[in-house]
């Protein structure tokens, strides 16, 4: 895989080259999971950046919730700009989600990127790992994340350029958190005032999930009334 990536970086004069990669459950469930379908270069701040706030989150009316995978592990960086930049990745002890922080950190200083459509790593999924379980405590880590997110967006891009991505973002937590709830039993109380938090008022507020596909729509409407006895037949269906 780096070999690849590197030979690819080297030939095109590339800061961060990225692959696509198979998602592997076990030796019979391997599926491959590609962002994009042919090799795509972004060249140039404006296409960084919009690379960039694409892999935070997409627009409203694309259709899935994550656009670009944020993790580190299938891409190769250039060298020079940790040194320039004295970018530093940060402890994993402090944040949820170590990775999207240096993204933010590290692309906003790149000048090109490019993804390649090989499936060159193996993702291994952990059912137990924080991005499939819930509780108190890594939940409110989750929270800390956003408000990361956005106070390091707001120090590189206009309000009006960051927003709806972040916004997006803010729902694919809330949707998800919303999920795990329901799985773990949680009760329609404490589902209740997680809706009514500040973060997601913002959010269920000011989003313009008109322009979002269908099955987003009905699942931001559900959550924007508080219908939680829909949610909980909706989410529990889809898992079983």
């Amino acid at each position: 895989m780096y070999e690849q990536l590197y030979l690819k970086a080297k030939a095109k004069d590339i800061d961060v080259v990225y692959c696509n990669c198979n998602i592997y459950k076990d030796k019979k469930h391997i599926y491959p999971r590609k962002d994009v379908e042919e090799e795509v270069v972004f060249r140039g701040r404006e296409a960084v950046d919009d690379f960039l706030l694409d892999m935070i989150a997409p627009l409203p009316e694309y259709h899935h919730d994550v656009r670009y995978m944020m993790s580190v592990w299938h891409a190769i960086y250039r060298h020079s700009i940790f040194m320039e930049h004295r970018v530093q990745f940060v402890s994993e002890r402090e944040f949820v989600s170590e990775d999207i922080i240096f993204d933010i950190d590290f692309l906003s200083h790149v000048r090109s990127v490019c993804y390649l459509p090989d499936c060159l790593h193996y993702y291994v999924v952990n059912p137990y790992s924080l991005s499939h379980t819930y509780d108190d405590a890594k939940y409110h880590k989750m929270v800390n994340l956003s408000r990361i997110i956005k106070e390091r967006l707001a120090k590189i891009y206009s309000e009006e350029k960051y927003y709806l991505h972040y916004l997006r973002s803010v729902f694919f937590l809330l949707r998800n958190t919303v999920m795990r709830m329901v799985l773990a039993g949680e009760t329609d109380q404490k589902i209740k005032r997680i809706l009514e938090e500040k973060l997601y008022q913002e959010l269920l507020s000011n989003y313009p999930y008109q322009r979002m596909d269908l099955k987003h729509r009905i699942v931001f409407f559900l959550l924007k009334y508080k219908c939680i006895l829909l949610l909980k037949m909706l989410f529990k269906s889809v898992k079983s």
